[in-house]
């Protein structure tokens, strides 16, 4: 009976040990392909954000809302994302709102600046302004608008190369970068240029 109780757990001992070498090596092996497909992946998918989108206010009312399709986390710092296809909306107390589009933009977490560029739309009112850069500076309410501006309300147009804009006062000072061109305007009353 020894003898045969011996035999039985000599047995069951070796199925337990081929068992446990075939699942060893199934799953290491299944461990290794993991691995080797996330490496793949792993820069893909590496600091990317879909559907962004950041909120900001200050004390006088003053709000700030920028969204994004795709974003990521700038290798350089980890305040700033690079951003595709935005939108952003500011709020000024007292006044209409302010929509910026673009193809890009580089937007700072921090102190909410904001480069967008790549055709880059301004919308105010009934004012429209088109360019390649749009420059934000949401702390001081400054916008610096540069390269290829096209500014439309009604039926007027202006093209310059370089619109500042205070948006608390309301000013802007618009202008070329070179002395020798001219703001170019087309001021068009009762159909006639």
């Amino acid at each position: 009976m020894n003898k045969k109780i011996f035999i039985q757990i000599g047995l069951f001992s070796l199925i337990l040990l081929i068992i446990f070498i075939a699942y060893s090596y199934y799953f290491e092996t299944l461990k290794v392909d993991v691995l080797k497909t996330n490496q793949e992946l792993k820069p893909n998918v590496e600091n990317k954000i879909i559907d962004l989108k950041y909120t900001a206010s200050d004390k006088e009312g003053n709000s700030y809302v920028i969204t994004s399709d795709f974003g990521q986390i700038s290798k350089e710092n980890e305040n700033v994302l690079n951003l595709e296809a935005v939108n952003a909306v500011i709020t000024l107390n007292d006044a209409d709102k302010i929509f910026i589009y673009s193809d890009h933009a580089i937007y700072n977490k921090l102190d909410l600046n904001t480069f967008f560029y790549d055709s880059v739309k301004l919308i105010y009112n009934e004012h429209n302004v088109t360019s390649e850069k749009i420059y934000l500076n949401y702390a001081n309410k400054e916008v610096k608008i540069e390269d290829n501006i096209v500014y439309k309300v009604q039926k007027n147009k202006l093209t310059a190369d370089v619109v500042d804009i205070d948006l608390i006062s309301k000013k802007s000072k618009i202008y070329m970068l070179q002395d020798q061109k001219k703001v170019k305007v087309e001021i068009i009353e009762n159909g006639n240029y």
